[in-house]
């Protein structure tokens, strides 16, 4: 038997009204901000979402992507948070540039209360992502921009003998199979600030949804990370999304089963032929080897769970071109299909890219009559 949610009321098809707050499927947009980009102009964007029509987006609790300009897109490990201006769930490091992870600093706390409430007024439902691996991980050294920033970052540099990740993918492993909480050097920051977090976001009900992991690899991490949130908010609303976007993970997550996820999030949805591509590693395991095959094993309601994300979907350019594109005609065509069976959407826009780039914000290349588009399918 399927857990039921009572607040999640499935959609027949029709579109939802963007004050609504409840219904689902959604259709979105998201840049993946984070609150301590005080740069970042999250209520203007905010505003493009709702005026073309859309009810979600996605922001980052933490992230660590270094920029140009010493600006940062998500960043925990930029200049930003080294020297403290970043808005950081914790105060700025100390004299002898050492964070304590354990001093928490309320004005980001109040901010992810305000930009939620915004973001509600509007109709807008926001999906909180805890964790990434931009801000600490080993596997994204290689990234341009990053290298090993993070071991000037808080979760290397503190005097609470926290120490997520390293310089080899051992290291790192041992972070990915013991967080939230363990013995040092893990430590319980992380269950200690999602239960935080959670707490103070319980209050908007259906007006967020939370993502434990982005493209987390290991399975049991998004199930520890989702079982801290159930405990401060039963009703809460959770989505995984793996680095595997294999259409056997809807099945592999428990996604509608007790003790699963609510929904999840695939991402690479580009084109109508990724929708058909056949994925080796399912075969012989009895799930669907195809996006295709999965919508056609699923029942509306279930396809509901499913929302098709863009992220990862741009086509690649040179590094420094301020906007990686995306073939937009294909990947509404792809939107299409999946809002069509009942699944969601949320387009990553390209528009992140310019701040990756360039070190700066700029939301003209927030792609707005595509996403006009979206939500007229």
């Amino acid at each position: 038997m399927r857990e039921p949610y009572p607040w999640w009321a499935l959609s027949t098809g029709v579109s939802v009204p963007s004050g609504s707050l409840t219904d689902w499927p959604r259709r979105g947009a998201s840049l993946y901000g984070i609150p301590g980009d005080r740069g970042w102009p999250w209520r203007p964007f905010l505003r493009i979402v709702n005026g073309c029509g859309l009810n979600y987006t996605g922001v980052w609790t933490m992230g660590g992507w270094p920029q140009k300009h010493d600006l940062m897109y998500a960043g925990l490990a930029a200049p930003a948070a080294i020297d403290g201006s970043a808005r950081m769930p914790f105060l700025p490091p100390r004299a002898d540039g050492k964070f304590d992870l354990y001093a928490p600093n309320p004005e980001y706390f109040d901010f992810a209360e305000e930009f939620t409430e915004t973001a509600n007024s509007l109709g807008i439902v926001v999906g909180w992502t805890i964790l990434d691996l931009y801000t600490w991980s080993w596997r994204k050294a290689w990234l341009p921009g990053i290298g090993d920033a993070a071991a000037t970052g808080p979760f290397r540099n503190n005097i609470n003998g926290i120490v997520w990740g390293g310089n080899s993918t051992a290291l790192d492993d041992l972070a990915l199979t013991t967080l939230p909480s363990g013995p040092l050097p893990i430590g319980t920051w992380l269950a200690e600030f999602i239960e935080q977090l959670a707490g103070r976001l319980k209050r908007f009900g259906p007006g967020k949804v939370y993502i434990p992991v982005n493209e987390g690899p290991e399975k049991d991490l998004h199930f520890r990370i989702r079982n801290v949130i159930k405990r401060v908010d039963p009703d809460a609303r959770i989505l995984c999304t793996r680095n595997d976007d294999s259409p056997g993970q809807y099945a592999n997550m428990g996604v509608g089963h007790p003790g699963g996820f609510d929904g999840i999030s695939l991402h690479g949805w580009k084109n109508v032929e990724r929708l058909r591509e056949v994925w080796p590693k399912e075969a012989g395991t009895g799930r669907p080897e195809t996006y295709e095959a999965l919508l056609a094993s699923l029942s509306r309601a279930d396809c509901g769970r499913i929302q098709a994300c863009s992220d990862g979907a741009r086509l690649q350019g040179p590094i420094g071109q301020s906007n990686y594109p995306f073939d937009l005609p294909k990947l509404r065509e792809a939107f299409a299909v999946a809002w069509a069976a009942g699944c969601g959407i949320d387009h990553m826009s390209g528009g992140k890219m310019v701040l990756f780039n360039e070190g700066r914000h700029d939301l003209s290349f927030v792609e707005t009559d595509f996403l006009t588009q979206l939500a007229r399918l």
